[in-house]
């Protein structure tokens, strides 16, 4: 099963963050939503239109995976999930759920923007966040993913793996076009 279907919708999000250094000063910004211990400047949502679908490599390796191409509403931005190849840690897949796009300010200075899929952030609070209590900061994205879903069109539907779990607490869901 793909990750992504060209032709259909998805909700993407990000958190700007001020990064703080080892003494607690401010030292940049940053847009990873796991940085949640962080001081949250804001959170932006987009919602992307699966474009296309390739066959790519996967990096230092000879295998392949699938990577994507998606548009919002300007079409003349372009982002990119794994392509035009895909990049992998060692324990991790998390780049399957993150697009970024190559744009310029007003200025002309180049800007990487990067989303993580919705549906993602809010699982990963459901099956991690609930093992130690939720925050009031992850009550606070949990909102802000549920009014989002609401406002562009998207409704919540129980992911096939939820069946899985016997702690009712973890419940993982999709979010799909209305």
């Amino acid at each position: 099963m793909s990750r992504f279907e060209p032709g259909k919708k998805y909700l993407f999000m990000r958190h700007e963050f001020v990064s703080l250094d080892k003494n607690g000063k401010p030292n940049g910004t940053l847009f990873y939503t796991s940085m949640l211990d962080q001081p949250l400047i804001s959170t932006e949502f987009v919602v992307l239109t699966c474009k296309e679908e390739h066959e790519v490599s996967i990096d230092y390796t000879n295998d392949k995976t699938t990577g994507y191409t998606f548009t919002g509403e300007d079409q003349n931005v372009i982002f990119n999930n794994q392509y035009p190849s895909a990049s992998y840690g060692q324990l991790s897949t998390a780049g399957d759920y993150i697009v970024k796009a190559l744009v310029s300010d007003d200025s002309g200075e180049p800007s990487l923007l990067k989303y993580v899929l919705a549906e993602n952030v809010l699982n990963d609070i459901s099956m991690f966040g609930a093992l130690h209590g939720l925050t009031d900061k992850l009550e606070l994205v949990i909102n802000e993913i549920k009014q989002a879903v609401d406002v562009n069109g998207f409704k919540f539907e129980e992911d096939e793996l939820s069946k899985l779990f016997k702690d009712k607490n973890k419940e993982l869901l999709k979010i799909v076009e209305a």
